[in-house]
């Protein structure tokens, strides 16, 4: 039925239609392929530079945690003088993360959990140092998320006492 139709048609008719098959077969290939394929290579590049970038970052946060190591380490502070509640609120006031300092809240015995909003990622990590080498007060738990202001973070923390 096709086939006679086709037989049917004038030459010309036949020629007009070829092309613009052809034409319609291009138009299909370049929406339905090249488009989302480069559409899908550029966020990948854009995804691929948002990294390097945050790499860069953390590279640069980890030399600083390096270097501090390298500093003079202080006498140890006696345990047990305050409670780790008032001691982890203290030594962050002290560190100068007071103001970024948003809540400190026991979580069971021997466990604290800090908030801080828009703070010094190179004071946190100076500051838990601290924690750690002057009081024995360890990290169990860290999430940290970037800010827009370079260097800064929030950050969500849960803190084990000595002997925690």
């Amino acid at each position: 039925m096709i086939r006679s139709w086709w037989n049917e048609l004038a030459p010309r008719d036949r020629r007009v239609l070829r092309l613009g098959g052809i034409a319609l077969a291009l138009i299909l290939l370049w929406w339905g392929l090249w488009l989302p394929l480069t559409d899908r290579v550029a966020r990948s590049q854009q995804s691929v530079a948002e990294l390097r970038a945050d790499l860069a970052w953390m590279q640069a946060a980890a030399q600083v945690v390096r270097s501090a190591r390298g500093q003079e380490e202080p006498p140890p502070v006696h345990r047990g003088e305050r409670s780790l509640l008032g001691g982890v609120d203290a030594t962050a006031r002290e560190a100068g993360l007071g103001g970024s300092l948003r809540r400190v809240q026991p979580e069971g015995e021997g466990r604290v959990r800090v908030w801080m909003d828009d703070a010094p990622f190179d004071d946190i990590v100076q500051w838990l140092d601290r924690l750690q080498r002057r009081h024995g007060v360890r990290v169990s738990g860290l999430v940290v998320d970037r800010q827009a202001r370079e260097g800064r973070v929030n950050a969500r923390i849960v803190l084990e006492g000595p002997g925690g």
